[in-house]
Parts: structure tokens; C-alpha cells; sequence
């Protein structure tokens, strides 16, 4: 396959998964779909190195668990009322609603006593003495019961359809042990028999208002930990290289994809940003709502969407 060829899919599918992964619009962080951790966990800033040059401070932040209980990351580190109003933060990696600078940390757990270590720069051309604020933040995971319905469990998957002359496949896999939902959007030729690209989302999830799954259904809040791109073909990572922000897409690999943009108007979300949406079992099937970019909780779908996932056998 020519490499023409393969820049023409590739914008036209990626362009695609943007579309049905909420990717169009850049979300901040909603902290109230958050879990505070005040008194649980608390930063701090060490070892501060000034260049001159720019007039920027480096630090090597510390994030302590300072609890009797391990805390799940992802981990949202959040800086407030930063004073004088002359020293700013540089390298956060996303804002909140509220247009306040945060960090989103790592995966798995951290035990008590435990420490994260990132890195904050401030920019401080005049080395004014500052103060500024912290606050920690989690995703929950889990639903209000804390355990995800068993019929829910395990791998959805929707039928191979075509888009512009590409095949495509969605799956969902629901996993009881973390709460985590992932979607996978596949890319396929051949009458989706050969695998040539997956984007795929990570989530923490509060599956929420659980009264009747077939009929009602339950609320779905989804926090992205990460998206991953992963190309199967040598030509597809080499034309990924050339036509997005990230130059190190590597073949048969999940390559973390937070924020990344492409060519064709195509921005993938930061880790951390919250989806809201609804979810039905009936008929031994799984519908999501009819749409899937909501940022704001106020704007939940309401309708489901008519695509069916059917669970793949174990």
C-alpha cells in the first residue's frame, strides 16, 4: 500500500474516532465528578532550580499519601490562588472548569506513605517571593453499590461496519476488579478480518441511579486515564508519525495518545477529562447513549444510541 494511500485512510478514520470518542472539543476537568482527598494526600515543591535565562523555577514535586488507606490514581493535583499574580504555572497538563491549572498522575494505587514525583515549572522572571495553594483530587470508580452488575461483565462488541470504504468494529470491555470501562474502535479491511489500527480509551467509571438496567438504564461517568493509538503496519506508524504531534508511534504497540493532534482536525482528549453518559441492558445487549462527547453533566443524553453491543463469548 502506498504511503498516499495510507495518509488518506488514516485521516479518514482517525477523523472518525475523534467523532465517536468525544474528541472534537477539548473538555477541562469537572472536579465535581471528583473525589477530594483533603487531609488524605499533600504536595509538596523541593529543590528548585532558577534559569536565568527564561526566568523559570523547576521543582521536583512530591505527592504523599499521608492516609492509612492506599488511594487509586489517577491522581488530579490542582494549584490555587497563586499570589502575586506576575508568577504562573508553565507545564500544567490540563485546567479545571474553573480555568485553574492541574496535573493528572499515574495509574494504579498509592499505599499510605507512599509518593508520586512530578515535575512543576513556574514561571518567576523577577524571583518574587509567592504562595500558592494545593489540592488533590481522585476518581471514585465504582458505582454508588460499589460493585458493577455481573450481567455487565466482560466484552461487548458492535458489528463491522463501513464508513467511506474503511471497516470498522466498536468494543466495550467492562472490568469488575478496577471499574474500568474501555472502549476499542478498530479499523479493519479485508470484511473486518485484518486489523490495521485500534484507538482505544481508558476509563475509571461511576455507573450511578442503577433501578431498572432494561428499562431506565444507569448513569455513566466516565474519567479518561489514557487514550492509546496502536498500529498494526509498519507504513500506518510511519504516516501517524508525519501527520500528528506524537512522532513515536511504534507498530503492534499501545502508544499512549493523551492530547494528541492530527492533521484533519483531529484532538484527542487529555487524561482526566469526564464524559457523561447513560448505559441499558436488555435483550442481552448494551446500549450507550445517543451521544458521546458530553463534557457537561447537565447535558447527559437521555436517548440510547441504536447501536447494539452483543457480548463476545468468554
Amino acid at each position: 500500500m502506498g504511503l498516499k494511500k495510507v495518509l488518506i485512510r488514516l485521516l479518514c478514520i482517525l477523523f472518525f474516532f475523534s467523532l465517536v470518542m468525544g474528541g472534537q472539543a477539548h473538555a477541562e476537568v469537572n472536579l465535581a465528578a471528583l473525589k477530594a482527598l483533603d487531609g488524605s494526600a499533600k504536595v509538596e515543591l523541593l529543590n528548585g532550580q532558577f534559569n536565568r535565562r527564561n526566568g523559570q523555577i523547576t521543582y521536583n514535586a512530591v505527592l504523599t499519601n499521608q492516609s492509612t488507606v492506599t488511594l487509586q490514581a489517577p491522581f488530579y493535583v490542582l494549584f490555587t490562588d497563586i499570589t502575586p499574580d506576575t508568577v504562573t504555572l508553565v507545564n500544567s497538563d490540563d485546567t479545571s472548569t474553573e480555568g485553574m491549572p492541574l496535573f493528572i498522575l499515574g495509574e494504579g494505587a498509592l499505599a499510605p506513605g507512599a509518593t508520586l514525583t512530578f515535575q512543576v515549572i513556574l514561571q518567576n522572571s523577577v524571583r518574587a517571593r509567592y504562595v500558592y495553594t494545593t489540592h488533590v483530587y481522585t476518581a471514585t470508580g465504582g458505582n454508588v453499590e460499589g460493585n458493577i452488575p455481573p450481567e455487565l461483565i466482560g466484552t461487548w462488541i458492535g458489528p463491522c461496519k463501513t464508513l467511506g470504504g474503511e471497516e470498522f468494529t466498536q468494543e466495550v470491555l467492562i472490568i469488575k476488579e478496577n471499574s474500568l470501562l474501555r472502549e476499542h474502535h478498530n479499523a479493519y479491511s479485508e470484511g473486518c478480518k485484518s486489523r490495521w489500527l485500534t484507538v482505544s480509551n481508558a476509563y475509571k467509571i461511576i455507573l450511578a441511579n442503577v433501578v431498572n438496567l432494561g428499562t431506565s438504564g444507569a448513569e455513566l461517568d466516565l474519567t479518561l486515564i489514557h487514550t492509546y493509538v496502536a498500529p498494526y503496519e509498519s507504513e500506518v506508524s510511519k504516516s501517524l508519525n508525519r501527520i500528528c504531534s506524537k512522532h513515536d508511534f511504534v507498530t503492534n504497540m499501545l502508544n499512549i495518545a493523551d492530547s494528541v493532534k492530527c492533521q484533519g482536525n483531529v484532538n484527542y482528549p487529555s487524561a482526566g477529562t469526564v464524559h457523561y453518559d447513560r448505559l441499558k441492558y436488555e435483550n442481552a445487549v448494551i446500549h450507550l447513549g445517543d451521544r458521546l462527547d458530553v463534557t457537561d453533566v447537565g447535558q447527559r443524553p437521555s436517548q440510547f444510541n441504536a447501536l447494539a453491543f452483543e457480548k463476545a463469548a468468554p
